[in-house]
């Protein structure tokens, strides 16, 4: 059984964007806002082992400062079209109790034999789409949290602040409906070495929340940049409705 949470521990609950914002605490709402989904979802075919899977990728627009794809990564996906809409070839499969995205084209193609991992993305908006959703769920909620935020998460201010709350804390079970299920997307703006998706989550009582995930391309994937404070997105903000964006989801 877990200990009393600490402030340190309140901290790391708020910085996750797949629970309900601190915010919605004070009026009178259960838990706390994060931004990506849990719910029951409809299984369909992933990876599921450290192999990967795929045909050879084509050549990707690229500039000086590109790297390859990491190595035995190589997503079949080359299209530079930014989603306006739900892409094509996207099934999806529960997570922790949330529903994630997965395309045999631009990721997640390896996922560790004991599904904690996942990684090899596209190197194009769908595959940062995929990453930011993938990664900003996995680096809080997985076992293997020091791996993905080693391997994962770009070096800096913010991911020390999130080790540094994170080390001394176990693994929560979570429970199912007590986090969000993803319900639409929007790119605020995409490039070759940075990526931002704002990602609507939806909640058990009927409230959506907002909230920005920022990506960057770094050793031949796509990976995560946090906030100072540890968290993926610098504000979360409630939404009334998707109208604005693409809508999106596993259920």
């Amino acid at each position: 059984m877990r200990e009393q949470p600490s402030a340190a521990d309140d901290g790391l609950e708020e910085s996750s964007p797949f629970r309900r914002p601190a915010f919605l605490m004070s009026a009178g709402f259960l838990a706390v806002v994060a931004v990506l989904g849990a719910v029951t979802f409809i299984r369909s075919p992933a990876p599921r082992s450290e192999q990967p899977s795929g045909p050879q990728a084509g050549d990707t627009p690229s500039t000086g400062a590109t790297q390859a794809p990491a190595s035995g990564c190589r997503p079949s996906d080359t299209s530079q079209q930014v989603p306006a809409g739900p892409p094509p070839g996207v099934t999806w499969q529960v997570y922790k109790t949330m529903a994630l995205p997965y395309s045999s084209a631009a990721g997640p193609l390896v996922v560790s034999a004991d599904g904690e991992v996942a990684r090899c993305f596209a190197h194009t908006p769908l595959g940062a789409l995929l990453a930011a959703t993938h990664l900003s769920s996995r680096y809080v909620f997985s076992t293997q949290w020091r791996v993905i935020t080693t391997e994962q998460v770009i070096p800096g201010p913010g991911r020390d602040a999130y080790v540094k709350l994170r080390k001394n804390r176990g693994v929560d079970v979570v429970v199912p409906g007590s986090l969000g299920q993803i319900a639409g997307f929007q790119f605020v703006t995409y490039g070759p070495q940075t990526a931002v998706v704002q990602l609507v989550m939806r909640f058990s009582t009927g409230q959506m929340s907002v909230s920005a995930v920022t990506v960057k391309w770094q050793d031949g994937d796509w990976k995560l940049e946090l906030q100072p404070n540890g968290s993926p997105s610098a504000s979360q903000q409630l939404v009334s409705s998707l109208n604005g964006f693409a809508r999106w989801g596993g259920v």
